[in-house]
């Protein structure tokens, strides 16, 4: 075998061996094989609603904070849920945030719930609230 030819085939097998090693590289980095350094602390909040009323259904607010995330009627003796993830920068502070429903109707008039949970440090919580 000619020396030329010897050496185009040692620079087709390098080439071909340096581009299955980046290939590999990329899928390793997206299964998190390498540093994974999350951007996000995450928490999942799953939230359950209880009716406390009797005889007649209800209009109910959910909040996270001060934002309304959702709204609903229900029956009486029902329970709704829902999960939420909640995402904070890694970078920002840890924070207190409440959780909190709001009843009107069902003949009780309105009736409220609240629970604080602290997010931002990645823990997942289950919630129960009434009104």
């Amino acid at each position: 075998m000619k020396r030329d030819t010897r050496n185009i085939i040692i620079v087709l097998i390098l080439v071909f061996a340096l581009g299955l090693g980046v290939r590999v590289a990329i899928k390793l980095d997206e299964e998190g094989a390498f540093v994974n350094t999350p951007l996000y602390d995450k928490s999942i909040l799953t939230i359950r609603v209880e009716s406390t009323h009797y005889l007649l259904s209800a209009n109910y607010e959910l909040f996270l904070g001060e934002d309304k995330i959702e709204s609903w009627s229900m029956g009486p003796g029902q329970y709704y849920e829902v999960i939420y993830q909640y995402s904070t920068l890694i970078t920002e502070p840890n924070e207190y945030l409440v959780i909190k429903v709001i009843s009107t109707g069902g003949g009780f008039g309105t009736q409220s719930d609240a629970y604080t949970v602290l997010v931002g440090t990645g823990i997942d919580y289950s919630v129960t609230l009434r009104a």
